[in-house]
């Protein structure tokens, strides 16, 4: 599991780190889901 942060931006944008998508295979078009 990768421990990592992301800052959210005043428009509601987040980067997710370079560690995070190589390890999850992200790349442009990926699509995330969040659970909260």
């Amino acid at each position: 599991m990768v421990l990592a942060q992301s800052k959210l931006t005043a428009q509601g944008q987040i980067s997710v780190p370079a560690e995070v998508r190589r390890k999850l295979g992200l790349g442009p078009g990926s699509v995330l889901e969040w659970d909260g």
